[in-house]
């Protein structure tokens, strides 16, 4: 369960959460509102956005900076992928990694 107790905040997996178990906890509120998502443990992206922006999170920047990551991460990765998929060629355009 997440906590924000002194104990917990050095586990750097708590904050993990995996929706096919929470969703069995006692305290789950599933959201059944078509035109609530912002509303129960599992919210939309869009609903996630506007409360960001509701907290004064620049959600543009952020996601540019996601996606600046993502690039960097798969360029970072880039050679190595390129090289296996060179190696593990099966038919011309078929590879397992």
């Amino acid at each position: 369960a997440y906590s924000t107790e002194p104990e917990h905040l050095g586990d750097k997996y708590r904050h993990l959460t995996n929706y096919s178990i929470n969703k069995k906890a006692e305290n789950f509120i599933e959201n059944q509102r078509v035109h609530e998502d912002n509303y129960g443990h599992k919210w939309s992206l869009s609903a996630l956005s506007r409360h960001l922006r509701h907290v004064g999170t620049d959600v543009d920047l952020m996601w540019n900076r996601i996606n600046d990551l993502i690039v960097k991460t798969l360029l970072s990765v880039e050679p190595s992928i390129a090289r296996r998929t060179r190696e593990n060629l099966v038919h011309g355009n078929c590879f397992e990694l």
